[in-house]
């Protein structure tokens, strides 16, 4: 039908990459330009040398922090700690003690539940104080990650003796 979008070509609204990838390091970038404004997009890929196995493992870390805002991302590993580029699995995000998860806001890391998509998922919090995040992959076994409170205390006493 002309006119009708596929969206199997539009996965979470966002572009796709063409591109040829080689075994190692790939950096890829994007610059686009129109009504006056210019827009990137960077990613950097390692590819591994050989075959990558089924998804064993869901590793968490945090990605950035900004204040109380907490980002964490998950990567999904094999059983040789090779990053699984290629799987789709869905993991679901929680969050236990003195938070509350950035989710119901029907985004990519807005939501307690997503796909993994260009090799990891990621989910933001803000953080009250200690607190653990969980996130479980399809079929596998749940990741953690502790924020530390006292770490939250630091930043805290930094903020007001600064």
């Amino acid at each position: 039908m002309a006119g009708r979008r596929a969206s199997q070509n539009f996965p979470a609204d966002i572009l796709r990459w063409e591109v040829e990838l080689v075994s190692g390091t790939n950096h890829l970038r994007a610059i686009a330009t129109g009504y006056g404004v210019t827009v990137t997009d960077e990613n950097r890929t390692d590819l591994p040398d050989g075959d990558v196995g089924a998804p064993a493992k869901l590793k968490l870390s945090e990605k950035g922090r900004k204040n109380n805002l907490v980002t964490v991302q998950a990567k999904l590993f094999d059983a040789h700690g090779v990053l699984c580029l290629d799987s789709a699995k869905a993991v679901r995000f929680s969050l236990v003690g003195a938070g509350r998860l950035l989710d119901s806001l029907g985004t990519t890391r807005g939501s307690s539940e997503v796909q993994l998509a260009n090799r990891r998922a990621q989910i933001s919090f803000v953080r009250d104080g200690g607190c653990r995040i969980e996130a479980t992959p399809e079929g596998l076994s749940a990741a953690l990650l502790n924020v530390c409170f006292a770490h939250f205390l630091q930043e805290m006493e930094h903020v007001i003796f600064s």
